[in-house]
């Protein structure tokens, strides 16, 4: 599970299992649990996969992390991530919406 706050915070809980929490770890958490990685971030929009996470930062950035076995994370390789990685392929292009799904992520531009 994903929860944005309204100051832009990430905040994440339930299984890691393929380090979709985004805390360093493949651990469970039973409780919202902040996303320290991109707390210097102001987030404006966060997607859960089926077992990756995303987010988009005001600024256009956009970060991935979880499972990558199909390579949905966007960072060129199927390396599982277990921390906000950012994407360096949408670094000078401002994206507006992210979507993740099953084993497929989405970006616009």
């Amino acid at each position: 599970m994903l929860a944005l706050s309204s100051e832009g915070f990430v905040f994440s809980w339930g299984f890691g299992g393929k380090g979709q929490l985004g805390h360093g770890d493949t651990s469970f958490s039973n409780s919202p649990k902040m996303v320290d990685l991109i707390a210097d971030h102001s987030i404006a929009m966060v997607a859960a996969g089926d077992s990756h996470s995303m987010a988009l930062a005001m600024d256009g950035a956009v970060f991935s992390w979880g499972d990558n076995a199909y390579g949905q994370l966007g960072h060129n390789d199927t390396i599982m991530r277990t921390s906000p990685t950012m994407i360096g392929m949408f670094a000078n292009l401002p994206v507006i919406f992210i979507s993740a799904g099953v084993t497929h992520s989405a970006c616009v531009t």
